[in-house]
């Protein structure tokens, strides 16, 4: 029945290109399965009218640019019939041979690519080797529909056992059709390029090609190999790959070769060849014929029908449907039957191509042939042989190894080589996404291009310099650095040979390979290079010699109690041995907690400090292993000689001053480089105060630096060489810190007091690079210089005061483990909640909101020592209610005459608002904690706020994003209860906006927390109730919205006491007497509007069916229709929303209605044809 409804539909109808594809998808299936039927009712009735329209319509009409819209469609459906099975096309040879006959010769672009598409479907239905009879089952196939439903089988598991695949193997008469096929029509497209070449149009030419494409694409997999000498010894391998090795596939074995004239991949090689040289000497502009004539002359030496292309989109296509069948909550996945034979599928092809990958003679000269195209001097042609080449290389194993020299010879050729050459040459070493030549494993190719690309590095056309830049970063990430042997003799061999066991710790022996001194100074050298890219290899090189040369630290173990001894914690302090995160009375020694340093440097040595942040945060192991604090450093007496090279080199003042002077340019955007912070810690940490001065002096020239270009990048490096300072001087003795600091605390100060917009970053990042993963108590000099700027006022220039507490920012890598600054923080920062400067509002925001991040509850109780939430939010509610008590009683601007004054209170009132915002908004993103009760009780005032008349939409959009995030966050059944008693209140203020606002946000706070809010459905329903009849107009819009979205997605159900209510309120008589004379009653129409916005909640939360309240809705809406204009509106818009979710399926949802009520909709809407 389907197919007959599906032939009636494309009998005698004409497509247009739009829907040509989907028709023809509807098509192919049918082939597939009942290609007897659909050919004896379609193939027939279409080649006749083909031939009908060729006969009425003259040749030059159907070959002008616009063509025939009839025949293609014909051509296109008649390339879908030929997909049949082979054996069942074979009656309709005569019929098929003669479309070809007639429309082969065809100009119009459309109608010669359906001709190809026909007959590329046509051989590979009749030479290839394929599944058939892809049923869903084989039960029950040949019952009726009222007792068997096919689609009840789709996606049913198969038995691999049984599964019964049968193929479509090529017979004798299929093979002698396809061979005669071949044999009639590639011949004359052959001559004709061959003998004709100058005559023949451009047009005329694509035509044959495309043809010739096709006839290749459909006819190689039975054609065979041809006859050649196998390369031997292409390269040195314990495993040669050999012919003889192969399997052949049961298609090649037949005789295929005595039914055509000659073997067609020779003959398709020369003339192909041929015809290639004449395009790119006469005819270079025609790039689409020398693509199509290159990939015929590449493929009749690789492609033997099929691709790794093919197989790739089918394991793609397998991997796509595979997850439609896997159930993710069990981990398991069904096993159709179409996915096990497109898995059979896959392997058989899989299987064909790895067959002839073994390289002869004549594949050899096709190589050279694809690599003189691919340096040829037209880009399109290089481009394309490049990609054809790459795929060639791909196919046949160690096939590179043939074009290597010749790469090689064109790269160090002298400088009047072409550069369309070189540029070639570069384009195959750079490769593509499958292919890169340079990383192979092979030491040739490493000794004889590596050396040859670095000598063409300086080159004038900027192409060619990127190519070059390309092919070094792809090295960089691609190449696996390989093992080094210095000796392998004989008796290593033999003895590596026998040894097949695990080796034990004693027989491991790592031995420590000096760096070559002359590595090292050509390293130094690169520093301060011209070429940036060098510098950038220079400071990894540097920064990963210093790492290799530092001096080893001498660790200790010991306990908790052997670290307590000798103190006054020994006695007083109880070691907790289960885990409990957060303070406790046994890791309070960690923080900066009234922390004093030691007096001597023996105390200093033996101070354990752990830098890593999770130390005895949870539980303290049995034994603590750390570093003494001391660490040996290199002086000018005992240093090896790969050393000192670097301590005499940063010694020299004039080397240090032309470093720092190139590495104030970066290429793009100026950041803060790690690699090079890491270099001047390695530096500090290995040779201490030995060329601190020469830095220092540097610095002050960095930062003092005023030219427009340089200033940035000044300080940022700058920033760098602090950072590296102070990190490196982790390991220092008292003497030295002290004297370091002596250095940099008014280097320090002078920063801080010229801090600005361009630099305050990167300071910011050399404190946080310094400070990350270190002991506090460690690194008290630069906590200490930090503290100093939390205090420190400055006058008229409030971005200075700003960017310097982005600074005190940088404090927050310590986390838990500075209380006190955390307090110290938090009591200068409450008195610049309402400052000025709104950026000085964020910075305090931002920073408080890092702070209360530490006062974390766990199971064993409140944090004690960071600074309190609630003490700070019980203090922020009543500034809160008196900000905005100020802001609602005084004006922000005083208007007297033609002057405007701000009134002070009242803008110090919107600051204190506005950072109380931001603050909120930041303590989301940074705690790490779920929401607190204390943050739910300040939700009153955030919709209080609302009522704030400002013209900021930042300002409203981030107050509504601050109520959002409540909603967003876990709520626990206590905090709903508080929140939810918030709302209530909140319902019942005479603030409008506050109102509405609190019911704007119900709709997030229930779609957010759907499950747990479930059990309050009854106290928001009743709350949604009482607001509907809210005397404020936007109030009731916005409950009305919510309603129908609790409807939609199921929290509140469509009752019959919900309808009847809601009729008994759209009822309300809104007219009254007074004085003898009918007035409008507003308490009376707010009742009926309330009552009609209810019922436009019901028919719109439906906005995708038809619910069974909805008709009735709708028609009593319909007869409010002209009511007054208040609810007129409502009602316009009820029922427009619903036109525009409805209209696609308005066909059946229209089923849903009587007629009568039909007809009543189409007279309440404008677009009558809309419902009719």
């Amino acid at each position: 029945m389907v197919m007959k409804k599906v032939t009636n539909f494309i009998s005698g109808s004409i497509f247009l290109p739009s829907v040509r594809l989907v028709v023809g998808r509807l098509i192919r299936p049918i082939v597939k399965w009942y290609p007897v039927d659909i050919l004896k009712c379609l193939l027939p009735q279409t080649c006749e009218s083909i031939k009908n329209i060729l006969n009425k319509t003259d040749i030059s009409q159907i070959n002008n640019l616009n063509g025939d819209l009839e025949l293609n469609w014909y051509l296109i459906l008649f390339a879908e019939l030929v997909q049949a099975r082979g054996d069942t096309l074979l009656i309709y040879q005569e019929n098929i041979k003669s479309v070809f006959h007639r429309c082969i010769r065809i100009l119009h672009k459309d109608s010669y690519q359906a001709t190809a598409s026909a007959i590329k479907s046509l051989l590979l239905s009749l030479l290839n080797i394929y599944s058939i009879g892809r049923w869903l089952t084989r039960e029950n196939e040949d019952d009726s529909f009222a007792n068997f439903l096919p689609i009840r089988a789709w996606g049913q598991n198969v038995d691999f056992d049984r599964i019964q695949v049968q193929y479509h193997i090529p017979s004798d008469e299929e093979i002698d059709f396809a061979c005669d096929f071949v044999n009639t029509f590639i011949y004359p497209e052959l001559t004709l390029l061959k003998e004709n070449f100058e005559n023949i149009s451009i047009d005329e030419r694509r035509r044959s090609l495309v043809i010739i494409h096709s006839i290749v694409s459909g006819c190689f997999r039975i054609v065979p190999r041809m006859e050649s000498k196998e390369i031997q010894d292409l390269t040195l391998t314990l495993v040669p790959y050999k012919l003889e090795s192969h399997s052949l596939y049961s298609a090649y074995c037949k005789q295929s070769n005595s039914k055509f004239r000659e073997n067609i991949r020779m003959r398709l090689l020369l003339d192909m060849g041929e015809l290639l040289d004449m395009l790119i000497e006469n005819q270079s502009g025609d790039v689409v014929s020398i693509k199509y004539a290159l990939n015929i002359y590449a493929l009749s030496s690789r492609y033997y029908g099929t691709s790794s292309y093919d197989i790739s989109q089918m394991r793609t296509n397998v991997q796509s449907t595979r997850k439609l069948f896997r159930n993710e909550i069990i981990g398991e996945r069904d096993n159709p039957s179409c996915l096990v034979m497109n898995q059979i599928e896959i392997q058989i092809e899989a299987f064909e191509s790895n067959n002839y990958r073994t390289l002869t003679e004549i594949d050899k000269q096709i190589e050279l042939k694809l690599f003189d195209l691919s340096i040829n001097r037209y880009s399109e042609v290089r481009r394309y042989a490049q990609s054809e080449l790459f795929y060639f290389f791909f196919l046949y194993y160690y096939s590179w190894e043939i074009i290597v020299d010749r790469v090689a010879d064109l790269l160090n050729s002298s400088k009047d080589t072409d550069d369309n050459e070189i540029k070639g040459c570069l384009h195959i070493l750079n490769g593509d996404s499958s292919f890169f030549l340079l990383t192979k494993n092979s030491w040739t190719i490493m000794k004889k291009l590596w050396p040859s690309i670095v000598r063409r590095s300086p080159m004038k056309k900027l192409s060619v310099q990127r190519l070059i830049q390309d092919i070094k970063k792809k090295i960089e990430t691609q190449f696996v650095t390989i093992a080094l042997v210095d000796e392998i003799n004989q008796a290593a061999v033999q003895a590596a040979s026998t040894l097949w066991r695990p080796l034990e710790s004693n027989e491991i022996q790592i031995g420590d390979v000096p760096i070559p001194s002359a590595c090292i100074d050509t390293c130094l050298g690169f520093l301060i290079h011209d070429n940036i890219e060098l510098r950038k290899h220079a400071v990894k090189a540097i920064a990963a010699f210093c790492r290799l040369q530092k001096l080893p630290l001498t660790y200790v173990e010991k306990s908790l109690d052997e670290i307590f001894h000798g103190t006054d914690r020994s006695t007083t302090t109880s070691i907790q041995s289960r885990s409990q995160p957060g303070n406790r009375d046994d890791n309070l020694w960690l923080t900066y907690n009234d922390y004093k340093a030691p007096e001597t440097q023996t105390e200093w040595e033996q101070i354990c400090f752990l830098d890593k942040i999770f130390h005895g945060y949870y539980q303290w192991p049995k034994t603590i292993k750390y570093a003494l604090n001391k660490r040996e450093r290199y002086t000018s007496g005992k240093i090896p000689a790969h050393v000192s090279i670097i301590l005499d080199r940063f010694l020299d003042k004039d080397f240090v001053t032309k470093l720092s002077k190139c590495i104030i340019f970066d290429e793009g955007n100026i950041n803060f480089d790690k690699i090079r912070f890491l270099m001047y810690k390695g530096l500090f940490r290995n040779f201490g105060l030995a060329f601190v001065d020469n830095f220092i002096e540097q610095v002050y020239i960095l930062v003092r630096e005023q030219t427009r270009e340089k200033y940035e990048g000044s300080h940022r490096a700058a920033a760098e060489i602090v950072a590296g300072m102070i990190r490196g001087s982790k390991y220092w003795t008292l003497t030295m810190l002290e004297e370091l600091w002596q250095k940099l605390t008014p280097l320090l100060t002078e920063v801080t007091n010229n801090l600005n917009n361009e630099t305050y970053f990167h300071w910011g990042s050399c404190f946080r690079y310094c400070l990350n993963d270190t002991d506090p108590r460690r690194m008290f000099q630069p906590i200490n210089f930090i503290s100093t700027l939390i205090n420190c006022e400055t006058v008229g220039n409030t971005f200075n005061e700003a960017s310097r507490w982005y600074l005190v920012q940088s404090l927050g890598v310590l986390q838990w483990r500075i209380p006190s600054i955390w307090y110290l923080i938090y009591e200068r920062a409450e008195e610049l909640l309402d400052h000025p400067s709104k950026l000085m509002r964020e910075r305090i925001a931002t920073i408080l909101s890092i702070s209360f991040g530490f006062d974390r509850t766990f199971f064993n109780g409140k944090s004690v020592r960071h600074p309190n939430i609630h003490q700070f939010m019980n203090m922020m509610r009543e500034k809160l209610r008196q900000a905005i008590e100020i802001y609602e009683t005084k004006p922000l601007f005083n208007h007297s005459g033609s002057n405007v004054e701000l009134d002070f209170e009242a803008r110090q009132a919107l600051n204190l608002i506005e950072t109380v915002i931001e603050f909120h908004l930041n303590l989301f993103d940074r705690c790490n904690e779920p929401i607190k009760e204390i943050i739910v009780q300040l939700f009153p005032y955030l919709c209080e706020i609302e009522s704030i008349g400002t013209n900021d939409d930042t300002f409203r959009k981030r107050l509504t994003f601050a109520r959002t995030r409540i909603g967003m966050a876990y709520l626990d059944v206590n905090l709903l209860e508080t929140l939810i008693q918030q709302l209530e209140y909140v319902c019942t203020t005479r603030k409008w906006h506050a109102r509405r606002s609190a019911i704007e946000f119900v709709q997030n706070l229930v779609f957010c927390n759907l499950f747990n809010v479930r059990c309050y459905a009854k106290r928001l329903h009743q709350l949604v109730y009482k607001c509907l009849c809210d005397e404020q107009l936007e109030v009731r819009l916005i409950v009305s919205k919510t309603l129908s979205g609790f409807y939609q997605c199921g929290y509140l159900t469509v009752t019959e006491d919900d309808l009847k209510h809601f009729l008994e309120m759209s009822n309300t008589n809104y007219f009254t007497e007074i004085d003898g004379k009918k007035v409008i009653s507003t308490k009376d129409i707010v009742r009926r509007h309330s009552g009609i916005l209810g019922l436009c909640a019901i028919a719109l939360a439906s906005p995708y069916d038809i619910s069974s309240h909805v008709p009735e809705v709708l028609m009593v809406l319909c007869k409010h229709s002209h009511d007054p204009e208040l609810i007129q509106k409502s009602i316009k818009e009820c029922f427009s929303e619903f036109r525009r979710t409805h209209y696609d399926s308005w066909h059946e949802h229209r089923a849903k209605f009587t007629d009568d009520q039909l007809e009543m909709l189409g007279d309440v809407l404008v677009s009558h044809s809309y419902y009719t």
